[in-house]
């Protein structure tokens, strides 16, 4: 998810991504799906992405960012303990990781 989806589903033009946890990203977009009336429109996750990509790509790149205020509070070995299941899923094609820090705002 990228800041700009967040702060149209939050209304809140101050909205970060990584200020938030994705389980309030989830009750944010189930709120805001139940007031707007919308096609459908949920947020996925990694492991969502990543089955639906694979079915029409041989290789997925999965760059992960990481910066304030969490920066990598337990985000690599969530990332890794997803790539690890998705590898035996996922026998057709390559998935590459590049995890890094990122002094930018998203």
């Amino acid at each position: 998810m990228i800041g700009r989806d967040l702060q149209r589903l939050s209304g809140n033009t101050s909205s970060r991504v990584g200020h938030m946890s994705s389980k309030q990203i989830r009750e944010l977009s189930a709120s805001h799906q139940s007031t707007e009336k919308i096609n459908d429109e949920s947020i996925a996750t990694i492991q969502d992405a990543l089955m639906l990509a694979a079915s029409s790509v041989r290789q997925i790149i999965l760059d992960v960012k990481v910066g304030p205020p969490l920066y990598e509070k337990g985000l690599a070995k969530d990332v890794l303990s997803i790539v690890s299941i998705m590898i035996v899923s996922l026998s057709h094609c390559m998935l590459h990781v590049d995890m890094a820090s990122s002094s930018c705002r998203s």
